[in-house]
Parts: C-alpha cells; structure tokens; sequence
C-alpha cells in the first residue's frame, strides 16, 4: 500500500548559489515515495532538501528563526549592533515557551527526511547501483550531523529508531520513546554512523557540487563530537554539575558523571585521522592554505586571506558558498554605505586576545576598576572579574602596567613617546600591512599598531580605511570595480551620532569581507560576490588534535609543538614556546595559551561559543561584553583629545573602554543552567517522559 506524504513549503534550498547540482528547487506538490523516486532528477531534488538542514552561518544574528546561527554574538567575542533575539539568551531572558533559535524540532525534520530518503532511494532505477550507494551513505551522514548539531546545543537527545517508518504523517515518535539516550550512547551512536559511512562517500567533488560531505567531513565531524565529549562539560574532573541527571527509563546518568582520561585519547586519535587522511595518488587531502615569496618565506597577510578568498581550497574541510547580500552588510560599518548595518561586532576583549607581531600577547588579565587590588585573569579573557575590565599589560609590549588610569587604553611601545603624554597615544600616517595604504593624516590608536596579521584580517576599527577592488596580483589595490572614488578606500568611522544601525563595540568584522565586494554599487552585483564560508578547517582539526595532546599530559610529545607552530607560522608569528617556554614544562599553562590560541585562530566562526561551553567556563566569559565608547561625539578626528585638557578628562572619547551596547551588567547574565539548552514546552507536553535539561 503507497503511503503518501506531503513535501510542502521549504525554504529555498541553497547549499551554493553557484553550485548547479544542489541549486534545484525543492518539490512543492503530494506525492508517495514510488513518484518522488522514480527518476534521478526528483530524488536529487530531495538531496537538496535534506541539505538544507546544514548549518547556516551567515544567520550569525538572524532573528527568532529556527535556522539562525546565533553562536558568534552569543559568546564573549563578540555583541550585536542589533535587538535580536540573541539578546535573550545572553541576558537570560529566554524560558521553556520562549527559545530563540529553537532547533530541537527543525533538526529532528531533518533526521526524519534523511532517513525517509534512506528508505526509498533504492526505488530509483535509473541510476547506477553506485550512486545509490553514495546518496544513501549521503543521507546517513547528513542525519549523524543533525544529531550531533542537536548534541551541542542539548546534551543527550533521542536516538530514533533507523527502522521508524517515517511515511506516515501520523507517525512521530517524539511522542511514544521512554526517555533520552545517555550522552554515552548518543556519542557511540554517532560515531559509528560516521565511520560507516565514510568509506562509502565520493572523495573528490566536481566543482559543481562543492560543499557535499565527504569522507574527511565525515571524519572531521567526529573529531568534534569526540573533542567535546572529552572536554570538562561532559567528562568533569571533580564534582559534575549533571550529578543526579538520570533518564526515567533504566535509571542511568544521562551525563558521565566521573572522569574517563581515554576520552582525550580517543579524541586525539579522531583529530589525528583527518589529518592524516589521504587521497589515492594525491598525498594528504587537507592542507593549510599558505601563500609564499619568491625567496620561499610565508605571506602571512595573503595566506590568511585566501583561507577564505579562494574557494573550496585544500584547508577547507566542509563550507557552504554563499552570495547573500544581508549577509555582507551586517558586517560592514554604516559609514562605507547606507545600506550597510555593522550589526557583528567584535568585542575588545577580543580586540586584546590578538598578539603583537613578536608574539606576546598584551593582556595578561583584567584588573576590576571598581574594587582595590588586582586580578590575575588567564590571558585573553578566559577569566576577569565583574565591575570592571582595566587591562593588565605584558611588560613586554608597554610601559606603565600598574596605572590605574582607565584611559590608559593603548599598548605603549618602548622608547617611544613620554608615558604622561596622552596625545602620544595616537600616530598619523598609518600603512596598513595588507592594504598598503597610507591612512592620509589620520589618527589611529597605537592599540592598533604592530599587531599581528591576524588582526589585520579579521578586525575593521575605528578610522581604518578599507579597500573594494580586485586586487592585481601582487596584493596592491590597482584596478577598481566601477563607481569607487578616486580615494580607493572607504572609512570605517564608528560613532554612534543617533544611527539606528550602528556597531555595539566600536569594531565591525572584517573576516570573511573579501576585496571582490563593492557596496559602493548600491546594486545586488555589488554585494553578492560567492564566498566559501567554512564550517569545518584545518586548522580546527589541527587545534583538536593539540588540546587533546596536551589534556592526556605528555607535552614531551612532539606533535603538540608541529601542528601548534603550522598554525603561528602560517599567521607570521614565533614558535609558541619560543615565546612562552612554560609551555613546555606546564600542561596548566599549555592549556590556557592553546585556548588562547583558539579563540584568535578561529575567531569569529561560531567555535568560541561551544569551546566555553565544553570547557565550563561561562561563568567567567559570558558575564559582560565590552568595547570602545560609540557614544563619542568628539570631532575629526573621532575619538582623539584635540589637547591635554580634553586627554585627561576623558568621559567622552571614543577611545573607552565601556560595556557594549547589548553587553552591559543587565543584558549579559549567566545562569550555570544554559550549558544545556531547554527543550520547548510544546515538544515536553507531546510526551512527559523526556527529560528537561537540569534547572529549566
């Protein structure tokens, strides 16, 4: 007997708007399975269906839609130039009837339509038993992600039967199982699902078809799912936070309660597959994206670049093509077009975690300005205090590290200028190191001089001018797309000067905005220049396989320092423990410099969320966000003391450090609860059996 299900209302199912074979349109009227899989051309419609419930991330701040991608925002590298509604789950404002970016249901779809494809695909006769093989193996692979996006997010989940007969719309077993799966067995499931299909997957895609999954994805998602497993969240050392959590069925803790160090190992060995993964006659699959001189020595600025501006290259492990103008304008600053929203926002605490080009790293910590005596965070912001963020400078790279000047905002290069001159803390004629530009006798901040290539890529501040073009070939800004101005270059001036739209920091990001795009056209073609977003690189997997290392506890073995300094290399700086050499000898402190190392190198990419997470340490990140005072209203040039007067008061420069807009005291509040997301009262009064997330 046919059994009939409707295939109705999608969204628009893009994996890439430029790749032919994903780019159909989904079907849109009733049918059984015999009609849907009867032909090629209809069962790849519904390949392009059960893509669409891959993550998204160009939602970085969409709306309450179950699709958008929050992470970024939602942790302590960055804030929203927006009232969206990530600002409910960063002021804890959110509850069990009201989740923003509620995916328990949207991502159980998806594990429905995959295995709904599973079923009936041998149906289709006109296609080789090989490509049956692979589209199934295809599907099973997309449902594994799909449990492991829920995983993050909620902990352990429900493992659906693989014989659930998912033809019948009455069918919901969400309604009838008896409890959660342990994390244990979610993990386990996983896994194997992941190595099953591997082998099976199509190693190389024709350009036509970048952004399918592959064996390294595959590989390459269990290397995450194997990291967080072994992280502190799900394998406590001490006390678990989860202890008494069991599932009403069987009486089991759905969350390990006791400490397992294999799981590193096991995670080590996940990370160390990918890497090692290899193409028949073509040597390792994956490689980081590096750009040479002539005389052989590494282009730092170039290859940080191209990791992103070439498309689908060899550190890109999965990704998704995107050409979304919304997109590009929640990146750019509200002065390069009007169009343009500047609603990502990098956080100074972010702006800090970036090193100099000798490799130090400014910050050590952040003294509380509102109480007496110091505190000694762990670089970078993984810890500060609440009331106050005053930096605690390396002596390294400034001067006076014990004032108590909250003004004392810059990083004061030795012999440099008088400490007490606070004018002195700004220099003209700036070249930017990629751009190669002179910024015409403007002022920047010092704050922004001599860091490493990294920033330059990734953060766009105050009074930078930043280039649309086509680059010639040699990195320098000759040609130009229509309509720019003779200036070539556009200022990115952060004020708030009464601007609906406008960055909550003072930064906008500048990562991923390749030289392609033109806003200035004020047209679709200006903006919407393909670009790879990538959700799973290298140089993840390289950091996974590192932690993992340095968590077993032998720092004598030499891979952790190989695939660590590949990284540092590729970003133009030192060998990590030629800057720090308690490294070496220290896993407390190879620990805190890897994190550090983390939130840099995969800025900005939605990590930073899940790696608080997993390391347990919201309490510390998530309490506050800050930035530069975009209320200023100073004059030209933004933000500079025009005397010493004005440089000693400083209740109004821009050069602040203040809370963000969305990020002060009463919008950023952690409860230890939000480690695991709630499960929507809608989908608890289907069946009371399912257990709540502790303390929701």
């Amino acid at each position: 007997m046919k059994k009939a299900i409707t295939i109705a209302t999608l969204l628009l199912i893009m994996l890439t708007s430029c790749d032919n074979y994903l780019d159909m349109q989904p079907l849109d009227i009733p049918t059984t399975p015999e009609e849907i899989f009867s032909k090629k051309q209809t069962a790849m419609k519904y390949v392009a269906r059960i893509y669409s419930f891959m993550p998204k991330p160009t939602q970085t701040s969409a709306g309450n839609d179950a699709t958008g991608e929050p992470w970024v925002p939602g942790s302590d590298e960055a804030d929203n130039g927006f009232n969206h509604q990530i600002n409910k789950i960063n002021n804890n404002s959110w509850n069990t009837s009201n989740i923003p970016y509620d995916k328990w249901a949207n991502l159980y779809k998806g594990i429905r339509e995959c295995t709904y494809f599973m079923q009936y695909i041998h149906l289709c006769d006109d296609i080789t038993e090989e490509e049956r093989n692979f589209y199934y193996n295809e599907a099973r692979c997309l449902r594994a992600y799909c449990y492991w996006q829920l995983m993050r997010l909620y902990g352990p989940v429900v493992l659906v039967p693989t014989d659930w007969d998912v033809t019948d719309p009455n069918a919901d077993y969400l309604r009838t199982y008896p409890s959660r799966n342990t994390w244990e067995e979610c993990v386990q499931f996983v896994c194997d699902e992941l190595d099953a299909v591997a082998p099976n997957l199509k190693t190389v895609m024709p350009a036509a078809e970048m952004g399918r999954l592959t064996p390294g994805a595959a590989l390459a998602i269990k290397s995450q799912v194997l990291l967080y497993s072994a992280s502190q969240l799900m394998n406590p050392k001490g006390k678990s936070m989860f202890e008494g959590w069991k599932s009403v069925k069987d009486g089991k803790d759905l969350i390990p309660t006791t400490y397992d160090a294999n799981k590193w190992k096991l995670a080590a060995d996940a990370a160390k597959a990918v890497i090692d993964y290899q193409l028949a006659g073509s040597g390792n699959a994956y490689e980081l994206t590096v750009v040479r001189e002539s005389d052989g020595t590494i282009n730092p600025y170039k290859s940080l670049y191209d990791a992103f501006a070439e498309k689908y290259n060899k550190e890109t492990i999965l990704a998704r093509t995107i050409s979304d103008q919304a997109w590009f304008q929640r990146l750019l600053s509200t002065n390069i077009n009007n169009n343009c929203w500047g609603g990502i926002n990098p956080s100074q605490r972010l702006v800090d975690a970036y090193a100099m080009d000798n490799g130090v790293y400014p910050i050590t910590g952040y003294r509380d300005a509102t109480k007496v005596g110091d505190y000694d965070g762990v670089t970078a912001g993984i810890e500060c205090t609440n009331g106050g963020e005053f930096p605690i400078k390396d002596p390294r790279v400034c001067k006076d590290v014990n004032s108590a000047d909250n003004n004392d905002y810059y990083f004061e290069v030795l012999n440099d200028y008088p400490v007490n001159d606070k004018l002195a803390g700004y220099f003209n004629k700036y070249e930017h190191p990629f751009d190669g530009t002179v910024d015409k006798d403007r002022s920047i901040a010092k704050m922004y001089r001599n860091r490493e290539p990294r920033f330059y890529i990734d953060i766009a501040y105050n009074a930078l001018y930043y280039p649309y073009g086509v680059p010639s070939g040699n990195g320098k800004l000759k040609e130009l797309l229509p309509n720019i101005s003779n200036s070539n270059y556009v200022e990115m001036n952060f004020t708030y000067s009464g601007k609906i739209r406008c960055t909550a920091t003072g930064y906008c990001q500048r990562k991923y905005t390749t030289r392609d795009i033109n806003p200035k056209l004020g047209t679709a073609a200006g903006w919407c220049q393909p670009m790879v977003y990538p959700i799973i690189r290298l140089n993840e997997i390289y950091l996974n396989y590192v932690e993992a290392l340095i968590e077993i506890g032998d720092l004598s073995n030499p891979d952790i320092w190989t695939y660590w300094n590949k990284i540092r290399e590729r970003a133009g700086l030192p060998d990590i423990e030629e800057v720090y050499p308690e490294v070496t000898t220290s896993q407390g402190e190879a620990r805190k410099y890897l994190r550090h190392e983390r939130m840099v190198e995969l800025a900005l990419e939605g990590n930073r969320y899940f790696d608080c997470r997993r390391w347990q340490v919201c309490h510390i990140t998530n309490i506050d966000c800050w930035g530069m005072n975009v209320y200023s209203t100073t004059g030209f040039p933004m933000g500079r003391p025009r005397n010493a007067s004005q440089a000693s008061s400083g209740t109004w420069s821009f050069y602040k450090r203040i809370y963000s807009v969305y990020g002060s005291p009463s919008q950023r509040v952690w409860e230890d609860k939000n480690y695991l997301w709630p499960i929507n009262m809608t989908e608890l009064n289907k069946n009371r059996n399912i257990e709540q997330a502790p303390g929701w």
